[in-house]
Parts: C-alpha cells; sequence; structure tokens
C-alpha cells in the first residue's frame, strides 16, 4: 500500500475578499488527509472582518497563530450565546454542530488554523459548513412562502431578510455596528492556552481530556511544539489516534516510517505546510537553522504515545539480555564508546609527553622497575585528579596498631596505588584483573596493557570533559546572572516599596480631591435645581400677563364698537320739519328698537362695569405681579451672579479634574510599572523555582555520589584494616621465623663450634701422628 505523506501548503482558496480570506486543504495534494479522516483549514480576517453564523459537520480545534477575535459559540442543546476572545497562542475547540460566528474587533489580521477529524464529513478530508444568512444560508433556501409562517412576516418584509445580505462568506462590518467586545462567560471553560505551558527546558505543551475536560465531548486532542535550532524531536508513535501536523514558522526535515520498516516520508517542511501521520507510524522532526514551531491534532482525547527515544522509551525499559539479543551485540561493550584497545609502546610515550605526565622511554616499559611503574601510576592518577597528594597517608588509628609506622610508610602508598588501579581497572570491564604482583614484580607485556587501558580511558574522559565545559561554563554564567537578576530583583522590589509609600503618602491628598469635587458637585447641583425653580417661575408669570393682555384687548373691542354704534345713530338724525311726521312715525318704531336697545346697553353698561371692576381687581393683581416680576428679576439678577460664580468654580473644578486626571495617570503608569515589575518577579521566581530544582536533583546527585564515595570508603577502611591483620599475622610469623631463626643460627653456631673443636682436635691428633710417624 502506497502513501503519499508529503508536507503539502493549502491547495484550495475557499473564498478571498476585502473582509479576509479562507484557505483549505484537500484531498487532490494531500490524499493522506481523506484517508485518515482529518481535515485542516485556515481563516483569515482582515481588521472588522467577520464571519456570519454557521455550523461544521466535523469536530475541530483551532489555534490562533496572531491576532485578536471575538467568537460566539451557540450549542444546539444549549441556545445561549457564549462571547470568548481569543488571542494569539490560544486553542480553541469547536463541537459539531455548534453554530459560531468569528469577528476581528483590532488593528491588525487575525489568524487561525482549524484541525479536527472528517469521518462524518459529506466531502471526505474537508470541513462543511452550514450558514444562517447569505445567499447560501437557510434563509435562501426556504421559500419566501415558509420563511413568512415561520417567523410571522409580511411578504416584502421576508423579502428583505432573505436578500439583505449579499455576501455569501466573510463580510467587512462599518464602525457604526458594535460588535461585543468582552467575553460574558468563564473563557477558562471554552479556550486553552498552549503558550503558556512553555518554558525554559520544557519545548511542548499538550492538552488531553485529563486537563481540559471539553476534549472529551470532542474527542480529539492537542500539541503544540516548539524545536530549537538543529535540534531533534525523540521519534514517537500514537497507538489509538492519526495526527494531523500545520507548521507555523520556521522549518526543517520530516521523517514516518511505515509498514516492514520502509522510510514513508524523509522530506523537508516549511512554514504554512500540513502532513499527518497515520496511526502505529514512527514519526520525528528535525529543525533547521532557524528552528521549527508546529500545532497538531490528533483524533483521540486521550492519546496514548509510545516514546522511541529518550528516558521513557522503550529502550531503558528492555533488560539487557533482551537488548543483546534484539541487537545481536555485547550491551556493556557496544552501547558504550569508551574501549581500551592495547596502545604500542611509542603511542603510549607519546601520549604521556603530550599530557605531560611524566617522561618515559621504551626502556622503562621493556624492564619495568617496581618503584617507576608506582611512580608513573601515581602520576598518571594525579594528573587525572582521581588521587590527592596525601592519600599515601593513613589514618591514626590504623597507624597506632603498627609498632613501626614509619616502616610501612611505602608498603601503605602501595596499597593505595593498588587499590585505586584495581578499582578503575575493574570500572572500566577490563578483561584482565590487576594484582598486587603488577607493581612488586611489574610484567612488560601486563604493564603495557593496563597503562593502554588508562590513558584510553584518561583521553575519553578527556574528550567527555571537553564536552562538558561549555555546559560548566553556561552554569557559570547562570549562576552569575542568576545572582544579577536576584539583585534586580532586590533593586526592584525597593522600588514597588517606594512607589507603594509614595501611593500611600498622596491617598489623603486624593481623597482631600475627591471630597472637595464631590462638594462642588452637589452645590452645582442645587444651583441647577434653583435655576429650575426660577424660570419655571418666570414662565408661569409670563403666560398669566399674556392671559391678561388677551382681555383688555377684548374690552377695547367692544368699546370701539359702542362708539360706532353711537356715531350710527347720530347720523340718522333728521333736521327738515316735513320729514319729521314721517321721521316720527319711523322714530316709534326705532324707539321700540331703541328702548329694546336701551334695555341691552344699560345691561352691556353693567356689563362692562363689571368687567371694569375686573380690570381694576386685575391691575391691582398685575401690580402685584409686576412687583413679584421685580423680585424674580432680582432673583435672576442673583441666580446670573450664581452662575457666573459657578462658571468660576467649573474652571477651578475642570482645573482640579485636569489636576486629579494627572494623577489618575501617573497612579495608572505607575500600577503598570509595577504590575510589570510584579510580572518580571513572577518569571524570576519561576526561573529561580526552575533554577532551585536542578540545584536540588544536583545535590542529591551529589548526595548519592558523596553516599557512594563514603560506602566506598567504608569497604576500602575495612580492606585496610584486613590488610593491617594481614600485615600484623605477617610481622608475627616473620618475627617467629625470625626467632626460629636465630635460635636455628644459635645451634648452627654451637654446632659450628663444636665442630671445629673436633677440627682442631683432630688436626692436633693428625700433626702428633704425623710428627710420630716422622720419628719413626
Amino acid at each position: 500500500m502506497e502513501f503519499n505523506l508529503s508536507p503539502q501548503p493549502a491547495d484550495t482558496t475557499v473564498y478571498e475578499g476585502e473582509a479576509g480570506g479562507y484557505y483549505s486543504w484537500t484531498g487532490a495534494k494531500s490524499p493522506a488527509i481523506p484517508q485518515a479522516k482529518v481535515a485542516a483549514g485556515k481563516l483569515v480576517l482582515r481588521p472588522r472582518g467577520f464571519a456570519p453564523p454557521h455550523w461544521s459537520d466535523t469536530f475541530k480545534i483551532g489555534y490562533v497563530t496572531q491576532g485578536t477575535c471575538t467568537v460566539g459559540l451557540i450549542s444546539p442543546n444549549d441556545p445561549q450565546e457564549k462571547v470568548v476572545i481569543i488571542n494569539k497562542g490560544d486553542a480553541i475547540p469547536v463541537h459539531i454542530g455548534a453554530i459560531s460566528w468569528w469577528f476581528n474587533g483590532g488593528d491588525s489580521d487575525f489568524t487561525i488554523i482549524f484541525l479536527g477529524e472528517s469521518s462524518q464529513s459529506y466531502n471526505p478530508g474537508q470541513f462543511d459548513y452550514f450558514f444562517l444568512t447569505g445567499p447560501i444560508g437557510v434563509l435562501s433556501a426556504f421559500s419566501s412562502e415558509f420563511i413568512t409562517k415561520i417567523f410571522h412576516l409580511k411578504e416584502s418584509e421576508t423579502n428583505k431578510l432573505v436578500h439583505s445580505q449579499t455576501n455569501p462568506f466573510l463580510v467587512k462590518l462599518g464602525k457604526e455596528i458594535n460588535m461585543p467586545s468582552q467575553s460574558n462567560c468563564d473563557t477558562r471553560e471554552y479556550v486553552f492556552n498552549l503558550d503558556d505551558l512553555i518554558s525554559s527546558g520544557i519545548n511542548h505543551a499538550e492538552i488531553t481530556a485529563e486537563n481540559f475536560p471539553l476534549l472529551d465531548k470532542i474527542g480529539l486532542s492537542a500539541t503544540l511544539v516548539k524545536l530549537e535550532p538543529k535540534s531533534v524531536l525523540n521519534p514517537y508513535y500514537r497507538t489509538n489516534g492519526s495526527q494531523i501536523i500545520y507548521v507555523i514558522k520556521g522549518g526543517g526535515q520530516v521523517q514516518i516510517m511505515g509498514l516492514n520498516g520502509t522510510r514513508v516520508l524523509d522530506a523537508g517542511v516549511q512554514e504554512d505546510q500540513a502532513f499527518v501521520v497515520p496511526k502505529f507510524f514512527a514519526a520525528t522532526q528535525l529543525a533547521g537553522e532557524h528552528g521549527m514551531e508546529f500545532f497538531s491534532v490528533s483524533t483521540s482525547s486521550r492519546p496514548i504515545v509510545g516514546q522511541l527515544a529518550g528516558k521513557e522509551s522503550a529502550w531503558n525499559a528492555l533488560s539487557s539480555p533482551v537488548l543483546e539479543a534484539a541487537l545481536n551485540k555485547k550491551a556493556g561493550a557496544e552501547m558504550s564508546k569508551f574501549e581500551y584497545p592495547r596502545l604500542p609502546r611509542h603511542e603510549i610515550i607519546a601520549v604521556l609527553a603530550e599530557s605531560q605526565i611524566a617522561p618515559v622511554s621504551e626502556a622503562d616499559l621493556l624492564h619495568p622497575d617496581p618503584d617507576f611503574i608506582c611512580n608513573l601510576y601515581t602520576h598518571i592518577f594525579l594528573h587525572m585528579g582521581t588521587l590527592q597528594e596525601d592519600q599515601g597517608q593513613m589514618e591514626f588509628g590504623a597507624l597506632e596498631l603498627l609498632e613501626n609506622p614509619d616502616y610501612h610508610v611505602h608498603s601503605v602508598q602501595v596499597m593505595n596505588l593498588y587499590n585505586k588501579i584495581r578499582q578503575l581497572v575493574a570500572a572500566v570491564n577490563c578483561p584482565k584483573a590487576f594484582t598486587p604482583k603488577d607493581l612488586i614484580k611489574p610484567e612488560p607485556e601486563r604493564t603495557e596493557f593496563f597503562l593502554s587501558a588508562l590513558l584510553n580511558f584518561h583521553l575519553h574522559r578527556h574528550t567527555k570533559l571537553n564536552l562538558l565545559k561549555p555546559i560548566g561554563d553556561d552554569l557559570d554564567l547562570f549562576e552569575e546572572r542568576q545572582l544579577a537578576a536576584e539583585a534586580r530583583m532586590t533593586q526592584l522590589n525597593a522600588e514597588i516599596a517606594e512607589c507603594e509609600e509614595l501611593r500611600e503618602s498622596e491617598v489623603p491628598l486624593v481623597q482631600e480631591v475627591n471630597s472637595k469635587v464631590k462638594e462642588l458637585h452637589q452645590t452645582v447641583s442645587g444651583l441647577n435645581k434653583h435655576q429650575m425653580t426660577l424660570k419655571t417661575s418666570i414662565k408661569q408669570l409670563k403666560e398669566k400677563a399674556k392671559e391678561m393682555d388677551d382681555k383688555i384687548s377684548e374690552a377695547e373691542f367692544a368699546l370701539v364698537q359702542s362708539v360706532q354704534e353711537n356715531a350710527n345713530l347720530r347720523s340718522k338724525i333728521v333736521q327738515s320739519p316735513d320729514k319729521l311726521q314721517r321721521v316720527l312715525e319711523e322714530k316709534k318704531l326705532v324707539q321700540i328698537e331703541t328702548k329694546n336697545a336701551e334695555r341691552s346697553a344699560v345691561q352691556a353698561f353693567q356689563d362692562k362695569t363689571a368687567t371694569l371692576e375686573a380690570y381694576a381687581k386685575a391691575c391691582k393683581k398685575m401690580s402685584k405681579h409686576f412687583a413679584q416680576m421685580q423680585a424674580v428679576q432680582e432673583q435672576v439678577n442673583s441666580a446670573k451672579s450664581v452662575e457666573k460664580d459657578v462658571k468660576v468654580l467649573k474652571s477651578k473644578l475642570s482645573d482640579e479634574g485636569v489636576l486629579l486626571k494627572s494623577l489618575e495617570a501617573k497612579l495608572v503608569e505607575l500600577q503598570t510599572k509595577a504590575d510589570q515589575l510584579k510580572e518580571f518577579r513572577r518569571q524570576l521566581e519561576k526561573e529561580t523555582a526552575l533554577r532551585h530544582e536542578e540545584v536540588t536533583k544536583e545535590l542529591n546527585n551529589v548526595k548519592l555520589e558523596v553516599e557512594s564515595k563514603r560506602h566506598a570508603l567504608e569497604v576500602r577502611h575495612r580492606q585496610v584494616e584486613s590488610v593491617v591483620a594481614e600485615a600484623d599475622a605477617i610481622i608475627l610469623k616473620k618475627k617467629i621465623v625470625k626467632e626460629e631463626g636465630e635460635a636455628t643460627m644459635q645451634e648452627l653456631c654451637r654446632k659450628c663450634e663444636e665442630i671445629v673443636a673436633e677440627f682442631n682436635n683432630y688436626s692436633k691428633l693428625i700433626s702428633n701422628l704425623v710428627a710420630v710417624t716422622a720419628a719413626d
């Protein structure tokens, strides 16, 4: 079965406009995505960009790579809108069928990567979206008749509702629309920040159902990994889910092992590319020169991951026989980089000379002298730092056991050196055992073999120490930085304390200013109320004056009408006698009418009199009101003066407000500085805690080493005691042998004297015999 797992960028632009764009990975370029039943998409929103409400047929997790966004979520079984604010580094799970909308209210672009599973998707390997509005939304899909009856609208309203939104995917909103800008729920229930878990020494962060229970409903988990330049991620495999990986920034090399030990992928990976790691496939990544950061999603909320390197790998769990059988190699010989080949004499001499241990010639190695060999071994151990100058000395308790300690100084030094050499040779798994004979009566072949072992170990140790030297230098530099940071923290704490003291000293002044401002506000409020009351009274007086003017106008109009009637009557009077009779007759008729008019006039006069009396009363009232109006005018004048005073107070208040704002700005600045200092202090405390943990671990290691050395010293002490006991036994035996030898010597001397005496006697006898014979 062939697998095309090559990393690919998004190959399909679903939508792109002034509001942003949406980009997707498809099976055309990435066939492994639909095969693994996963999916990937990238949403980019420009400032004021808005993704209208929609839902999807997949579970997914979004990771914010840049910007800030406001998100609305509505679950199908809980129709309540949850609004959350997400920022860079946040991961937000989205449930299948959940309605969501996304709005970028910031000044920069917003980018989020969606990774999830597509087992229920209609288009394998893709996220299918269903919109509420727009040309491809629910409202456009149903007929106008249905929409009208469902929402109880008129047909014209239905047409406006359906066709009001013409953009199918993303919309750029105007500033007149005030979108939600704050969360209305606990963000931690819906959002998890992965960047917070990345710290010094930790290059990955993972969210599963164990630390984020919401993922149990989603069925997914997510991981964020940040690799340093040229660093490698330990190989691993997943047993209960496939993994889709998106490279956020940087790049490097990725290798994946598939079926039958075949390398199904060995390719470079760059920023904005995605690839799939099927379950049970082993994968590893190597970062490039600029490092690599990637975000991945696994199709299991509780992933099971097998490590193939590191402390938690299977290599550490397997027993040595199993490793030897599996690798067909000796574990001790092949798993260690230290070896002990026998060096030629000239190389031994060269290494000793280059290391400035001791000058040696070939004759010294061909005919090794015990004292020379002991000095050579001593110089080697001193050069390696495993033997101090005073190691040849014994404890006072051991010296007390000897009759003449001065006679045993050299033997104690030899025994110490012997133990050191024997322990080191045994520690490096040397196939030959070092014996006291190799010091007392050294052989050239064995001497060269053990010198080769020790010098190889010396070279190996020197190489390892050179490799560890930069780490030690970095540790010293880190300690210096820690001391500087602690000093800086102390200085910052002092500055914080000064700021707190300054703030506390300014609190009474601020409280006094606030009390004065409150008093001024109350005074201004009282004056405003009094001014409104005066305005109301003036308005009522003006209305009453207007009513009186209307009544006066009506009375003057009635008076003018009476004068006109009198003029008409006078014009009808006749001066000629001829017409008098006729006029009288007419007058008789008129007289009756005049009487009637007189009655009406009297009635009108009475009415006018009553009106005049009313006018008189009104005039009195008007004079009273005029006096009141003068009093009101005086009050108005006083109100104007009070208003001027209020303006002066307002100007003073504005000046004090400016001063208060400056103080508040200074207070905010100091508070910001204090927050920054607290954050810096928190980081330093965190680094100090990490350093404390490292130092604690190192201290524990040192304790273990001291304990092991103490145990070794106890063993050595017991060995020295046994050696001393053996030496005592040897001395006793020597004494006995010496006494026996002295007794034997005495016996021999006695016998020798007897023999000499016998010889002398025999000589005398022979001489006498010779003399007798000569005489005969």
